[in-house]
């Protein structure tokens, strides 16, 4: 008679527990008196000993979810949060780039977005405008896709290796308006501009940034450089947003393509 003595202590431990925990009372003794006469020791000694994991994670989920909702109903975007941060740890390293040990507080890669984000507003950029960015890792590129953020416009990401019908595939279906590319990607970038340019795509003269180095030229034109056109811009934050929302678009991102050409997926804000 050992097993069923222990058994049901196991069994009243458990129901105490959820009912603590906002079970109602009979709810919770009913469940574990099924549970013990469906299963025996066996699931309950086991629901026993994983419950303050499980209890942990429910803690940690819920959490989650409230921070995520507060936000939400904050309106606050990718931005803003990183804004909170920088106020907290300015000087804290934020990027550190090995190819060339190149390093960011958080203070130095607020204001590079911060000047990304007023020279794009007064090209005329708006919020739900979309820029692609082709471009390998490097700092810049953190502190582009964050200036664009805060004037609200959408991210295109467009994979580095990308080439010919690929690229302006993702380009143009995002519809996007400028393009940023790093100086290295420039020959890839020329070999589909007149197909960028026609049907009222990107004007190459005016919405077309090289950054990280010296680009190639294309036609009769060349390429801006962008570190060039933001020496001189204002560091300080941009105008707030007028009607962002949380579920606000921020990204694209691509499939592979492996099937065809890469299918862009939208990610927003409270992702």
């Amino acid at each position: 008679m050992a097993f069923p003595s222990r058994a049901l202590v196991i069994t009243a431990v458990t129901a105490l527990f959820l009912y603590v925990f906002g079970f109602p009372f009979r709810a919770a003794v009913g469940l574990c008196l099924v549970t013990f006469l469906v299963t025996g020791r066996a699931y309950l000694r086991l629901f026993i000993k994983t419950f303050p994991r499980d209890l942990w994670m429910g803690k940690n989920l819920f959490h989650m979810l409230h921070y995520a909702w507060m936000h939400k109903r904050q309106r606050k975007i990718l931005p803003d949060l990183f804004e909170e941060q920088v106020e907290r740890t300015p000087d804290k390293m934020a990027v550190v780039y090995a190819n060339d040990d190149h390093r960011w507080t958080f203070r130095d890669l607020n204001s590079y977005a911060n000047s990304v984000a007023n020279y794009f507003s007064r090209l005329g950029l708006r919020k739900g405008d979309t820029v692609a960015l082709f471009m390998e890792n490097s700092p810049e590129y953190i502190g582009l896709y964050l200036g664009l953020w805060k004037i609200g416009v959408v991210v295109a990401f467009v994979n580095h290796n990308l080439r010919h019908e690929s690229l302006t595939h993702c380009v143009r279906v995002a519809k996007s308006r400028a393009l940023v590319f790093s100086s290295s990607l420039a020959a890839a970038v020329a070999d589909v501009m007149d197909e960028l340019e026609a049907g009222g795509g990107i004007e190459v003269g005016r919405m077309c940034f090289a950054v990280c180095g010296e680009p190639a030229g294309h036609g009769g034109g060349s390429f801006k450089r962008l570190d060039q056109e933001l020496q001189g811009m204002s560091t300080s934050p941009p105008p707030l947003l007028a009607g962002k929302e949380a579920d606000d678009k921020a990204c694209f991102v691509y499939t592979s393509g492996t099937t065809g050409l890469p299918k862009a997926c939208v990610i927003r804000h409270t992702r």
